[in-house]
């Protein structure tokens, strides 16, 4: 996914800085989950129009996996922050988008058994965390022919 906006980083002028740590398994499906995270870049290159920062890590409990996108872009303001998961809640041009996208994140995190929550400052940028149940390696057993089951993979 963040090979897909690699331009979109350069253009901009945008700083990416990544810490994955180990290896950690979630059960999730692949498709969806990629969505999530090319919504929450792509607004957050939208929230920095010249320059700016993004981090992107991964933190580890024994039970979850969370995942946290930060940047350093325009933020949220403090009144707007309750609307921002609500169906056809937009600050951006209309015409263009249609205030679906928060909505879509919260709902497949959701079904993944996760949470969102969301931490925003106007001028100083804004930071989701994306907290998933985190599976052992050793719990899943794979069967000749699992990888063939549709819209179900396992991300490591």
């Amino acid at each position: 996914i963040l090979a897909e906006f690699q331009d979109q980083f350069r253009i901009g002028e945008i700083k990416l800085i990544t810490n994955f740590g180990p290896d950690v398994w979630i059960k999730a499906d692949q498709l969806h989950l990629g969505e999530v995270f090319n919504n929450l870049i792509k607004n957050a290159l939208e929230a920095m129009e010249s320059g700016g920062k993004m981090d992107l890590t991964l933190s580890t409990t024994r039970k979850s996996a969370t995942i946290t996108i930060k940047d350093t872009g325009v933020g949220i303001p403090n009144k707007l922050l309750p609307h921002i998961f609500e169906p056809f809640y937009t600050t951006k041009n209309s015409r263009h988008n249609f205030g679906l996208g928060l909505l879509y994140c919260y709902k497949v995190i959701k079904k993944h058994g996760g949470t969102i929550e969301v931490k925003s400052k106007p001028n100083q940028g804004t930071t989701f965390y994306l907290n998933l149940p985190r599976y052992s390696k050793k719990s899943f057993k794979m069967t000749r022919g699992a990888s063939n089951v549709q819209n179900k993979s396992i991300s490591g």
